[in-house]
């Protein structure tokens, strides 16, 4: 059969496109500007579909002799499709009587006095055509990449300080609309419940601030800056930077560095006593490159190097990892990885998480039990190889076999703060319990469940044999004994995801849960068994523009998960996590 390829992170934004009167309209030329940057044209239904690679785009809509504030910031994921809405304004025709002094005669209307030049026309793929980069052209008639500039994109004739100087006003109030900049402003606040004390002692809310900000680089890449600070008891900010090749070339690389840091108080310095001074940092740089070697065969490979201030021993971790894809026959291929990752305990709490989106700074402070009071970095390995089968829709399915090692297996225990509840949410301990070596089968189906709903969910069986730790595991088990494994042991996982997006309302869920059958418990007698966590996220657009070309948004997220699922890292890494309060964010989201 023939070959089609099926890209591993691409989804998709399609919609419609009406005049203010509610009429479909068709010829609209719909930009998205983002990880690449794609056009494509409303048909005579006003429909249109944008095939785009995961990552963020800001969407636009064009066409002459209409007139469109419409501009929209969309987040698409893998396998995912997003439905849009939108509205332009017919400009009315008002032909203007144009007389020539000393002359008489008929009087010429302004647009019926338009010069048409059939070698420069000037219609609206004209206009398109000249403003794109090249090499602008595709196989297809419809899409162009290296898309167009601004719909509101006017000649200017003076330079860049004369027209600031002529238009500071509106240069204030719509920078981020005339440029290729986009991103988001959060102000957001963020508290916790202990699950142990329950809602009548919340942690002390904090104020966060996040930024993010991205720009093209010529028809090469984009370039991301994200930065987050709050100030409190603890005091903490993050910053990272990174540049990301364009998904189209045959090496889309991406290369970035990030820092965090985290400062508290004398009296939080005093309970974590293995820490010198009074803060903890962590950098580290990283880069990987998905190398496109043939049609049939996709290589992604990459490399991190991570510092951490607090571990003494081994501060330097590095952590490489190589996959690849092997197109077979239609729309099956061959899947395989090879990943080590370390993975230093309370590394959750400074790094960047796997998806776009509000990044908060360190919240929470950590401390070990250790009898040496020294952190253990846990190592990972993990080796994984099966088959993917894609359908038309974005639909797909996949098994794979996978063995994963695991040394120096950290466990999580909250709630044994020694100065009392206070900060019982605030506050952890770590230890390292042994080594696990883990055997077992995934199967996984993702893709479109409805028209506005999509999800995954994901299987998998496994029979882990752990190894004791040597040092250590009598202060871990008599604070928590069903974080202690030994022996062989069972797991069946389930995982499972799904988005929403209302158009109606400008609605956007987003809900993960997992359940397993050996989480760890709280209390002295508790033996590990069936658990469940969770992270939930609701978007509410509001019909307030804060800048021309921008928008508002609420945000409300809860989760009492302690790491990002989309992380990599043990099988056992949340599972052995005990007790973690529920975390409450909420705040507004300034999209540009």
């Amino acid at each position: 059969p023939e070959f089609q390829q099926v890209s591993l992170t691409s989804g998709r934004v399609r919609g419609i496109v009406r005049d203010d009167r509610g009429q479909a309209v068709g010829g609209v030329a719909i930009s998205a500007l983002g990880t690449t940057s794609v056009v494509a044209m409303t048909d005579a239904t006003g429909r249109f579909v944008l095939p785009l690679p995961s990552g963020e785009y800001t969407l636009r809509a064009h066409r002459e002799g209409y007139v469109s504030t419409y501009r929209d910031l969309v987040l698409v994921r893998p396998s995912t499709s997003i439905e849009r809405t939108i509205t332009i304004t017919k400009v009315p025709s008002t032909p203007r009587a144009v007389m020539l002094a000393g002359m008489t005669g008929t009087p010429v209307t302004a647009s019926s006095a338009q010069l048409v030049d059939p070698e420069h026309p000037h219609d609206q793929t004209a206009w398109y055509l000249r403003h794109l980069k090249r090499p602008v052209l595709r196989d297809t008639g419809t899409v162009v990449a290296e898309a167009a500039r601004d719909q509101n994109f006017r000649p200017r004739t003076n330079g860049f300080f004369d027209w600031a100087l002529t238009s500071s006003a509106r240069l204030a109030t719509s920078f981020f609309a005339d440029t290729d900049f986009s991103g988001q402003v959060n102000f957001l606040t963020t508290s916790a419940i202990d699950p142990a004390s329950g809602w009548g002692q919340p942690e002390m809310p904090r104020s966060v601030a996040y930024l993010s900000v991205s720009a093209p680089v010529g028809g090469v890449g984009d370039w991301h800056v994200r930065g987050a600070m709050n100030a409190a008891d603890l005091s903490s900010w993050v910053l990272l930077g990174e540049f990301n090749a364009r998904e189209d070339r045959n090496h889309a690389f991406t290369v970035g560095m990030a820092y965090s840091t985290q400062a508290y108080g004398d009296e939080r310095s005093a309970l974590i006593s293995t820490v010198a001074g009074d803060a903890r940092s962590v950098g580290a740089v990283y880069g990987s490159d998905r190398w496109k070697i043939s049609n049939r065969l996709e290589l992604d490979y990459g490399m991190r190097w991570d510092r951490y201030s607090y571990v003494v021993d081994s501060p330097n971790m590095v952590s490489p990892r190589v996959s690849g894809r092997a197109h077979m026959f239609g729309r099956t291929s061959f899947v395989g990885e090879v990943e080590q990752r370390m993975v230093a305990p309370g590394s959750s709490e400074f790094l960047a998480p796997a998806a776009a989106g509000p990044w908060l700074p360190p919240e929470r402070t950590f401390s070990t039990l250790a009898s040496n009071g020294v952190f253990r970095a846990e190592r990972v390995r993990h080796y994984a190889a099966g088959v993917r089968q894609d359908f038309s829709g974005g639909r797909s399915w996949s098994v794979r076999r996978f063995r994963q090692t695991s040394d120096d297996q950290a466990a999580t225990i909250f709630g044994l703060n020694p100065r009392g509840d206070s900060w019982a949410g605030a506050h952890y301990s770590v230890a390292a319990v042994g080594g696990a070596v883990i055997d077992g089968w995934t199967m996984r189906a993702e893709g479109s469940l409805l028209s506005r709903v999509t999800g995954s969910v994901e299987y998998a069986l496994a029979d882990a044999n752990w190894t004791p730790s040597l040092t250590g595991l009598r202060r871990a088990r008599a604070a928590a004994p069903s974080a202690v494994r030994t022996g062989h042991e069972r797991l069946h996982d389930v995982l499972t995801s799904l988005e929403v997006d209302i158009p109606e309302s400008d609605t956007r869920v987003s809900l993960a849960y997992r359940m397993n059958t050996a989480f760890s418990r709280p209390g002295l007698n508790a033996t590990p068994g069936f658990g469940g966590r969770f992270d939930m996220q609701v978007n509410q657009a509001l019909p307030f523009q804060p800048v021309r070309g921008g928008r508002l948004e609420v945000l409300v997220a809860v989760s009492n998960l302690l790491r990002d699922l989309r992380q990599t890292g043990s099988l056992y890494d949340e599972l052995l996590t005990i007790a973690p309060p529920l975390r409450i964010l909420g705040g507004v989201q300034i999209r540009f």
